[in-house]
């Protein structure tokens, strides 16, 4: 099979293990319907800001109803954003071309779309610890007579375990946050042994190791 004929769709991890894998608690997944209950009771206090309505007026039926509703779109929308929309996640792998969407990020909670050649990159990037847990990686790491906490601290800050970096030939960088994690394992492999195999020039020195 040449580069050009390799075809690959990736598929995505249930959303609970994602998240769970990028912010290490599995608080923050069950946490997004109460944060969007928080931001429609703000949107209601600013509402009666802006219509003067306070004192006894507040409990009128009316009101009290908004309120209701308010927290109800809240919570549908908060639901839809995390739960529903990042469902259409994806990773492609198709004649020389990469082609990513990503609904969710770390720092980010905007998409993160795109495509690139692989004839137009210079380097590809990924951390020789993407296919561990975040328990298995801390132990390896504490086995390494060279290692420190501020290394570690360091490390994941400027190239974090689930990225993918594309350093492309005019000097352009982009960074992938989360990639690695958002899609299941067995397709990730593939792609990581499709780059080794075919695209071995792009890998950066100690980026990519050997699948085991």
């Amino acid at each position: 099979m040449t580069p050009h004929e390799f075809h690959l769709i990736c598929k995505t991890r249930r959303l609970k293990d994602y998240i769970v894998e990028v912010e290490n608690s599995v608080f923050i997944y069950y946490f997004h319907p109460l944060l969007g209950c928080i931001v429609a009771l703000f949107l209601f206090v600013l509402t009666c800001k802006a219509f003067d309505v306070n004192g006894p007026l507040i409990n009128e039926p009316f009101w009290s109803t908004l309120l209701g509703l308010y927290m109800l779109a809240g919570i549908l929308a908060w639901w839809w954003w995390f739960r529903i929309r990042p469902k259409r996640d994806e990773l492609v792998i198709e004649a020389g071309t990469i082609r990513w969407h990503l609904h969710l990020g770390r720092w980010s909670l905007w998409s993160d779309k795109g495509e690139a050649q692989f004839d137009d990159l210079l380097h590809v990037s990924i951390r020789d610890d993407w296919h561990l847990s975040r328990k298995q990686a801390a132990r390896i790491q504490k086995t390494k007579k060279d290692s420190s906490p501020t290394m570690e601290f360091l490390v994941d800050l400027f190239f974090p375990r689930g990225s993918l970096i594309l350093t492309k030939k005019d000097g352009g960088r982009r960074e992938i946050e989360g990639l690695m994690f958002r899609f299941e394992k067995s397709d990730l492999e593939e792609m990581v042994t499709y780059i080794h195999q075919h695209q071995s020039h792009l890998i950066c020195d100690d980026s990519v190791r050997e699948l085991q």
